[in-house]
């Protein structure tokens, strides 16, 4: 029998959130509850691969990972914002465990050097897309928030 959808998060998605104090509610569902700093704005951009990039990537779950996370980051850096949080939403034909434990690796690699941490998202059954929405934190007055 294949894992359900909160199977998949706690074995794949779910990980210890490390030196973060801004993560009131964390994964677990679909959304998070986040505190941000005063004096700052939270910054958004999305990345989304479909299934033009699974046959791109041969189905190789570790690097669709790790590019969709680094997309997701790439315009917060651009920015000037310091990468937080990121969240995921993952629709797949069927749930492969060992692609699924390759992808999330993939995914963690790209976010653990920035302290991105997964904070929600959505698991859903249908045609393969992936979206991760990173959020980063910006000082108001313009500086990069350290």
């Amino acid at each position: 029998m294949p894992p359900g959808e909160f199977d998949i998060i706690d074995r794949y998605f779910h990980r210890p959130v490390r030196g973060r104090d801004d993560v009131v509610v964390g994964i677990g569902d679909d959304g998070a509850v986040l505190r941000v700093p005063d004096g700052h704005t939270v910054v958004t951009a999305a990345a989304t691969l479909s299934a033009p990039a699974w046959t791109e990537r041969e189905g190789d779950g570790a690097r669709l990972g790790h590019d969709v996370m680094t997309m997701a980051l790439k315009p917060l850096l651009a920015a000037g914002a310091r990468p937080a949080w990121a969240t995921l939403a993952l629709t797949l034909p069927e749930a492969d465990e060992q692609w699924l434990a390759a992808f999330s690796d993939g995914l963690f690699a790209a976010a653990e050097p920035h302290s991105v941490v997964l904070v929600g998202g959505d698991t859903t059954r249908g045609p393969f897309t992936v979206t991760v929405v990173g959020h980063g934190l910006i000082a108001r007055d313009g500086e990069t928030s350290r």
